[in-house]
Parts: C-alpha cells; structure tokens; sequence
C-alpha cells in the first residue's frame, strides 16, 4: 500500500471540476437524453462518480493531517469541519429558499403544507424544489455526527470503516426491501436512502481510510481495474459503485501534476465548489423562462453560466460575502 504523504494535490482539485460539470450533467438530464441505450448507459455511469469522488475527497483532506493525532484534535477537527458544513447548508438553504416557495406556489399547496414539506426536507432530505445539490451538506453534517460519534468513543479507522461497510450495505438492503414494498415509514420521512447515513458516510470514510492506510501502489493494476468495474457499471453489473469510485480516487491521487504560477489550481478548487452550489439556481432561471427546453441545451447554458459565475467569485476571491458563502 502507498501512502500518500505529498501536500500538492492539483489532481484532485482539476478533477473536482470535472466531476462538477458532472454534477450538472445530472441535474440536467443530458447524461440520459442519447437515443442510443449504450450512450445512456456510459452518461450514468460518468455521473455516478461525481458526488462520490467528492465525499471520498472530504474525508481524505478531513483526516490526512490529523490520521496520527490525539484524540481530542481529531474531535476538535471533526467538530469544526462539522459546523463548517453547517454554517454552508443554512446558508445555500436560504438562498434557495425562493426557488422552494416558488415549487410550493406552482403545486398549490396550503401554507401549512408548505412549511410542513420544507422542514422536512431541510432536516431529513438535504433538498427542496431545485435546491438538489444541498442533500451533499446535509450528508456531511450526518456523517460529521456519526464520525465525532465513534472517534469519541475510540474506535479505530479501520473499525470505523467497518461500520461504514455496514451502513452502506443496509442501505442496498433498506432499497431492495423497498422494491418489493416494504419501509414505506422510513421513505416517507427520509425519501431515498441517498443520505448521510447510507451514502455520505462510507464515502467520506472511505477518503479517510486511504488517507491513514493509503491505496493500492501500482497505477497499472488500478487503472486496468477501474476500466473493467467501469466496464461492467455500464452493461449493468450491480453494487460495483464503492470499488469503482475507491478505484478511481485511488488512482487520481497517484497523479502528478506540477504546480502553475499564481493560484491556479486553488482556483480550480473554488471554481468547483461555485459550479457546484450554483448551476440549480441558473438551471432554475432557465426552466422558469424557457420551459420545454431540451437537456443538451440546458446543459450548454447551465455549464456557461455556472463557469461565469465562477469566473466572477475567483476575480472578486477576497471578498467576504465570497469568503462567507463558499469557504
């Protein structure tokens, strides 16, 4: 195993924006809208890394400095990165907040309803009408509990990974109950098992499991195997997404990308986080103002727009509303 030790990682910021542009793909629609099913079937797995490699991203950079350190800076770590992501969440919810009220308009439902839809959502989903990127914080701020949680008590990493093998799979579990009817309970409060507890948490702890333990050393054998997982993701193979997202940061990690002058790849960084947290809001101005538009030229105008807006928050970095929102 390698460990990786180095503290440049532009890879990781250069894919973290291609994994945004990804992101938007979803949201879009355009990685499904081909005629032909195989192209179909390559766009869904494309997107699939994306919020993946993010959790996995998190974790990694969460533990990487603090792997071998005592207990209490790792609790005052997590607890800081865990309001970190707080503040965000509250903050991206309120700036959404009108595209929620304009979907409670659009279907005519009752204030009460209303109010009583929106909290839910905002405790136990991570997302209400066209706000679909902030279910990612509120997977983190769960995670954040759960890790502050099993570190307090003393658990290991690799003991804490475990756990995450175990929730991961309950969620497979909790889904294909649900198929055949069950749970209806637990779906009508949490709506998907697309959360922190089944999602965001194993992959965070998967990022800190490479950053302690490190990943698998041989390039080769890496790549080799993340074309055949991705191979097989795309003809249908089920449950191969956690090996292939490990494969896939594994070897990302490993590449070696040499540093540009000026802050360009910390601009990557926060161009990432910007496209992120606000392509829903030009993809909600463009659905309200040209409806019925098709997704390929969604995605074109949702992808300008957000790099724009990108562009604008690097140019004007220093500023403090740019400083409250995305960092």
């Amino acid at each position: 195993m390698l460990r990786i030790s180095r503290s440049n990682f532009n890879n990781i910021d250069l894919i973290k924006v291609c994994m945004a542009v990804l992101v938007v793909a979803i949201h879009t629609g355009v990685y499904c809208c081909f005629v032909n099913d195989l192209f179909n079937r390559v766009g869904k797995a494309l997107v699939d890394l994306a919020v993946p490699f993010f959790f996995i991203a998190s974790g990694f950079f969460l533990w990487r400095k603090i792997a071998d350190a005592t207990l209490n800076e790792k609790v005052d770590r997590i607890t800081k990165w865990g309001k970190h992501t707080l503040k965000l969440y509250c903050i991206w919810s309120l700036v959404y907040l009108p595209y929620a009220i304009y979907g409670f308009v659009r279907d005519d439902l009752s204030l009460f309803s209303s109010i009583a839809l929106y909290v839910r959502n905002f405790i136990f989903v991570g997302e209400n009408f066209w706000s679909w990127p902030l279910w990612y914080l509120l997977a983190m701020i769960v995670a954040a509990v759960i890790i502050f949680l099993l570190v307090k008590v003393g658990l290991k990493t690799y003991q804490i990974f475990i756990v995450a093998l175990l929730l991961a799979t309950s969620g497979i579990v909790i889904d294909a109950i649900h198929a055949q009817g069950g749970l209806d309970g637990y779906f009508s409060v949490f709506k998907t098992t697309r959360n922190g507890f089944f999602v965001g948490f194993p992959y965070i702890v998967m990022g800190m499991f490479i950053a302690e333990y490190g990943v698998i050393s041989s390039k080769y054998w890496l790549a080799t195997l993340f074309a055949i997982g991705f191979i097989f993701t795309v003809i249908g193979v089920p449950y191969l997404s956690w090996i292939v997202n490990y494969l896939l940061f594994a070897l990302v990690i490993q590449m070696n990308i040499k540093d540009r002058s000026g802050d360009f790849y910390g601009d990557l960084r926060l161009a990432s986080v910007v496209i992120y947290f606000t392509h829903m809001l030009w993809v909600g101005l463009i659905t309200i103002l040209y409806p019925g538009l098709a997704p390929y030229w969604m995605f074109v105008a949702a992808v300008t727009l957000s790099f724009a807006t990108a562009y604008l928050v690097i140019r004007n970095k220093e500023a403090a509303v740019v400083k409250f929102c995305f960092r």
